[in-house]
């Protein structure tokens, strides 16, 4: 079986229902197994595959049909343009997650707010491609998960900002010393009742925001009083319908702060920022 054969039988079989993501999933599985970019692979679809070959590519194909992220089964994922190490004990970043990362690093620039505090930091991914962007900033990336924080240290040494990322274990701004000029967070949204099989694999202390999803949320607005230096910012990433109320929880928490609600490149309101005027 050459090459082209085998991505055609592991399309064929595809098991979620988009064409399109199953197709390049299939191509990045066979890349993995044989350890080849994506020019090398097309330039060699008339390749036989080695017996060792397409058994490992049918174990790592096996695996994604039961539901297994491409993100863990590799071991890494792109977010911002970078690669970052992701295994089962963190989230895997998500591409509307980068609005984020825009926002903060549009707000922070010039050195207008020098300490962040990233509350959640799961991977690092975000605080890490913030530290990329903006060379002045220091962060403060907090994490109740002691396996998720080894997994962001590599991330930030393997990136070179370790120096200007000091990873703390808690829960939100309790880990946080002091007071900071920036709080960002991509907490968890989902409501209880959504956390179908789709995302069995992924850590449920990242996803779970109880029961209308907004819990750890609410609790991190009410913290900030006291704890954000004037003048501020905050941004949290929301999910379907959160605007609202989210922005409310900002104002009890920060009387006087205004809120703006920015939509991701689907059109879906993605993040509640906050600032004094």
């Amino acid at each position: 079986m050459n090459i082209g054969q085998a991505l055609l039988i592991a399309r064929s079989a595809s098991p979620h229902g988009d064409a399109i993501e199953d197709s390049i999933s299939c191509e990045v599985l066979l890349r993995h197994a044989l350890g080849l970019s994506r020019t090398e692979l097309y330039a060699r679809v008339a390749q036989e595959l080695t017996e060792p070959q397409y058994a490992v590519f049918r174990s790592l194909v096996g695996r994604w049909r039961d539901g297994e992220p491409v993100a863990y089964i590799l071991g890494e994922r792109e977010f911002y343009g970078h690669q970052f190490v992701i295994t089962p004990d963190v989230l895997i970043p998500r591409p509307e997650t980068e609005l984020l990362v825009d926002l903060a690093c549009d707000m922070a620039a010039p050195g207008r707010y020098p300490l962040i505090a990233e509350i959640g930091t799961g991977s690092g991914a975000v605080a890490i491609s913030i530290a990329r962007r903006i060379a002045s900033a220091r962060i403060v990336a907090t994490d109740k998960s002691a396996e998720a924080l080894e997994i962001a240290a590599r991330n930030c040494y393997h990136h070179g900002v370790a120096e200007r990322i000091t990873l703390l274990q808690g829960d939100l701004m309790d880990a946080v010393p002091g007071t900071v000029d920036m709080v960002i967070a991509n907490l968890p949204y989902v409501k209880t009742a959504d956390l179908g099989p789709a995302l069995r694999f992924e850590p449920a202390l990242a996803l779970d925001g109880g029961t209308d999803g907004l819990d750890i949320i609410k609790r991190l607005t009410y913290q900030l009083n006291g704890r954000l230096r004037r003048p501020g910012a905050v941004l949290l990433e929301i999910g379907y319908e959160q605007a609202v109320p989210v922005a409310r929880y900002l104002r009890d928490g920060l009387p006087g702060i205004e809120t703006v609600v920015s939509r991701d490149w689907n059109g879906v309101e993605r993040v509640v920022s906050g600032c004094w005027p």
